[in-house]
């Protein structure tokens, strides 16, 4: 799989669309100083994932904007794809049938609002958020819990099991024995989730479990964090 097209709007000094071609062999960006060439190979890793301000040369990632110039607006919108050359197949599996796929359906975007919203405020906030404690507890602590089967006899913590389904199926499939005994294969697994915090009274740690094609959040990403909240229980942090 290789890289065929870069299109960025709005990213960083780029404030009109530009598109680049990358043909084979070796591309190389030829400049002077100031004119982008670092803001092109970060647009590429912003794309593919890149989260991290400081990676991106910025103190926020809204950083990435196109903050505007004597001459220009500034944007409200960052925009970059990629298009990739899939013609050896050797892709995700759900792009093993084409041969050009289109950054676009991974395209990250940011939006930069100048008026500060407002909202609403909750009556009555505490009971709701009391309630929500109550049943995030029972989810670990109490015998029906979906995730009880990882409580701590040591200490408390509390959380929320999940799981994402990737394959449609009916709930008669889903409950059935024949489905529950089938061997699934790893795509179609269910995503495993597990959301949670500890001591479950007087929070210090959350954490978040995700499991890609794990299966059950209950009996796959709750034990992650519950080993993870043991350790930190046992080291004294």
């Amino acid at each position: 799989m290789k890289f065929k097209r870069l299109d960025l709007t709005g990213f960083k000094s780029f404030v009109e669309k530009t598109s680049i071609t990358i043909e084979k062999g070796l591309t190389g960006i030829v400049g002077p100083n100031g004119c982008g060439k670092s803001n092109i190979v970060e647009s590429i890793r912003w794309c593919m994932g890149e989260n991290s301000a400081k990676s991106m040369r910025g103190s926020g990632m809204e950083d990435v904007i196109f903050s505007g110039t004597a001459n220009k607006p500034s944007k409200n919108i960052a925009e970059v794809s990629l298009t990739l050359d899939n013609s050896d197949k050797e892709g995700p599996f759900q792009f093993k049938e084409l041969d050009i796929i289109n950054g676009k359906k991974i395209k990250p975007t940011l939006m930069k609002r100048k008026e500060k919203k407002e909202f609403d405020k909750i009556p009555n906030i505490n009971n709701h958020i009391d309630l929500i404690n109550r049943a995030l507890f029972k989810v670990v602590n109490e015998q029906k819990g979906t995730a009880n089967r990882s409580k701590s006899e040591e200490y408390s913590f509390s959380g929320k099991t999940g799981t994402s389904q990737v394959k449609k199926i009916t709930i008669e499939e889903r409950e059935s024995d024949d489905y529950k005994k089938k061997d699934i294969d790893w795509i179609n697994k269910d995503h495993a989730l597990f959301v949670g915090y500890t001591p479950s009274e007087n929070p210090r740690y959350a954490i978040s479990v995700v499991i890609e094609h794990g299966g059950s959040g209950a009996s796959i990403a709750a034990p992650i964090a519950k080993r993870t909240f043991d350790y930190i229980y046992n080291q004294k942090i």
